[in-house]
């Protein structure tokens, strides 16, 4: 699926990105299809997609090689998307004001293709508050229907000196953050060439999602049913008043 390449242009910084084209990436063999619940939890919590960005320096030849790049990162996923078959389905509602439930169906992630018009070095302060590395992430469009929307979206972007940065955005109600990690882990072996390291473990009836027991819980503890936020504070009202700083940690790796 092709899309047409708008023009986004960054008042701020003057950079422009242009997309290039967006993909939807399916499982290359086929996979389970069914439904599988999801926890407690998960019917509570915000239909969220959560953000993670690496950034690559650039290597020998690589803005020659874009469209190589492209179609490894295409055929790793789509064989990835084997594996982590949840992660190419679609969420639905199980009847009509029912519970949230995931439907394994294959229709694919989607991986975006992107060009910025400024060197990495440009972008020194876009950590600065308020964050302004959104148009690094792939956007998703919340006002569709929740059967049609990707649980996984992918967005590479290509700067002018070379280097590259890959957005990824994962619904939060089908995994967590080690579950994420662990697929772009083995997403990134596969692109090497590599074989799978651990295969994911989908078995969802270990945490009993969708049939709660039958008797409410219980916690016989009383004098723990208010704790305090804090040692010797009897409520968090002085933490809830305190304002969010941001904080930017650079790590080096030892040359050793």
């Amino acid at each position: 699926m092709n899309v047409k390449p708008p023009r986004l242009l960054l008042a701020a910084l003057r950079i422009e990105v242009t997309l290039k084209g967006c993909h939807t990436v399916k499982p290359d063999k086929p996979t389970w299809n069914g439904c599988l619940s999801l926890s407690e939890w998960d019917q509570t919590c915000n239909l969220t997609h959560v953000p993670t960005l690496y950034f690559y320096r650039p290597g020998e030849n690589w803005l020659a090689q874009f469209d190589y790049i492209i179609k490894t990162l295409r055929d790793s996923l789509s064989c990835a998307l084997v594996h982590f078959y949840p992660l190419a389905g679609r969420l639905r509602w199980q009847g009509a004001g029912g519970r949230l439930e995931l439907e394994c169906n294959a229709m694919g992630a989607q991986l975006i293709e992107a060009e910025l018009e400024a060197k990495l070095e440009d972008l020194s302060d876009f950590f600065s508050p308020p964050p302004r590395f959104e148009y690094l992430l792939p956007s998703v469009d919340y006002s569709t229907t929740i059967q049609e929307l990707p649980l996984l979206l992918v967005q590479l972007t290509r700067f002018r000196c070379g280097c590259f940065s890959l957005g990824q955005r994962i619904s939060h109600a089908v995994t967590d953050g080690q579950g994420a990690l662990h697929f772009i882990s083995e997403w990134t072996s596969l692109a090497r060439g590599e074989p799978l390291g651990a295969a994911p473990f989908l078995d969802r009836k270990v945490l009993r999602a969708g049939k709660p027991p039958a008797a409410p819980p219980r916690f016989d503890h009383s004098d723990l049913d208010d704790p305090p936020f804090l040692i010797g504070q009897s409520n968090d009202v002085k933490e809830r008043k305190k304002k969010t700083a941001y904080a930017m940690l650079k790590l080096y790796q030892n040359p050793s």
